[in-house]
């Protein structure tokens, strides 16, 4: 029933109606129901709602040791980064990544690619860069909007020895920079005074 509602768009119903469902005996909530109703709630732009239902998983979650909620988790991490014009929302998506790591859950690749630009593109480039080398020891190859933006990010903030080692690594998975990007990093060697 709750799939059904979402799938209309009463988020509204959906959310009753999984309350309501949480409160039977018979009911236990699963990793996809949670992922569904977030959906929704991103659908209505609800961050607050979707932070609120987070902080609802996460209680289950403990109390609850067999429970696992990782897909729910990078879901609502995709959603908060992707909100990142909104201000303080691509903090929060970092402050549920450091719940999800304690929880010893991992990121799926696909919240790796959006999570390294956000955070480069925002300043956070220690933070951006720390997810960089995880993703690589968790054998996900890294693309090139990721390299593109840890090069650009690097080189904006004068950090031109980053910069030059990520963009010689991205040439080294295959990658070639496009046109803008040569120009990027041309104008930063430019910029910085060789020693």
């Amino acid at each position: 029933m709750v799939i059904r509602h979402s799938k209309i768009g009463e988020t509204d119903g959906s959310l009753s109606l999984f309350r309501w469902a949480k409160r039977q005996s018979w009911y236990v909530p699963n990793d996809d129901i949670y992922v569904l109703l977030f959906d929704r709630l991103n659908l209505i732009r609800d961050y607050d709602g979707i932070q609120s239902l987070f902080e609802e998983m996460i209680k289950e979650c403990s109390n609850n040791d067999r429970m696992s909620f990782m897909s729910a988790h990078s879901r609502v991490i995709q959603h908060l980064a992707r909100a990142e014009k909104l201000e303080g929302l691509p903090y929060k998506a970092f402050e549920i990544y450091e719940t999800m790591e304690e929880a010893h859950c991992s990121l799926d690749v696909s919240t790796y690619e959006l999570m390294i630009p956000c955070l480069a593109k925002s300043g956070r480039l220690d933070s951006a860069l720390k997810f960089f080398q995880e993703m690589k020891e968790k054998g996900f190859r890294p693309n090139f909007p990721i390299f593109s933006s840890l090069v650009d990010s690097m080189g904006k903030a004068g950090r031109l020895d980053t910069s030059m080692k990520v963009y010689m690594e991205m040439q080294g998975f295959g990658l070639r920079p496009s046109a803008t990007l040569f120009v990027s990093i041309e104008s930063f060697a430019k910029a910085v005074p060789l020693k």
